[in-house]
């Protein structure tokens, strides 16, 4: 009888993160290529959530990141973002993020 050793090869997904150090830390990331569809009432915060999630993952360069919304405009999106002091029109010069 021989002895046989089995061995496993698991793939671990890359992982994205929000920027929210504590939240990573509890969440472990959010896989990446990930769709993810964030609702809520008005003033619940998963506006800016969604954008800081966009612009964390377009500023790492590791790939693109996308922003999808039909209840504003792009120029209130970007604003918004501008507002933060966060270098938005280098991202999307460097076509990292998008708007839409």
């Amino acid at each position: 009888m021989s002895d046989v050793v089995e061995s496993s090869t698991t793939q671990v997904a890359p992982m994205l993160y929000t920027g929210i150090d504590a939240l990573d830390r509890m969440l472990g990331g959010i896989p990446n290529g990930s769709v993810i569809v964030l609702h809520g009432r008005p003033g619940s915060g998963f506006e800016i959530f969604a954008q800081q999630i966009l612009y964390n993952k377009a500023n790492s360069n590791e790939g693109k990141a996308h922003y999808f919304t039909i209840e504003h405009p792009t120029e209130d999106i970007t604003s918004e973002m501008y507002s933060r002091n966060w270098d938005v029109d280098s991202l999307i010069e460097k076509k990292t993020m998008g708007v839409f």
